[in-house]
């Protein structure tokens, strides 16, 4: 979650529960010391492909995202998104109107430009510092 523009977003603080970065693993969100919501990782391939679902509160509904990286040299790295939310009648108008499919997909967006920094050298978090 270094590289997410979610916590930021959301005004949350998020906790890695599960060994980092296996199937099952889950990244809790919380606001005021109360979860809000968790992704967890439905699957996962080492360095190339991680697969989220998200469980919060609301409608019915089952997102799910998935985030790729493609080494292309040394020092470059194309980052890829994909995002499904079954969302049932009459929520998805809702959704639509309310302006929450506008926000999520600027934050995937801004996830994918955090995803690169952080994938490519000099390895930077979402802050734009230096992590590795």
């Amino acid at each position: 979650m270094r590289w997410s523009a979610w916590p930021k977003e959301t005004g949350s603080f998020c906790t890695v529960d599960g060994p980092n970065g296996e199937v099952g693993t889950c990244v809790l969100f919380f606001t005021k010391a109360k979860r809000i919501r968790r992704q967890e990782i439905i699957a996962f391939e080492e360095n190339n492909t991680v697969v989220l679902t998200l469980v919060a509160p609301g409608p019915p509904h089952h997102p799910r995202l998935r985030f790729g990286v493609r080494p292309c040299g040394e020092t470059a790295t194309t980052v890829a998104a994909h995002f499904v939310n079954d969302l049932p009648h009459p929520f998805d108008i809702v959704r639509k109107f309310a302006g929450l499919s506008a926000w999520t997909q600027r934050m995937n967006r801004n996830d994918l430009e955090g995803l690169k920094a952080y994938a490519e050298p000099p390895h930077r978090d979402i802050g734009g510092r230096v992590v590795g």
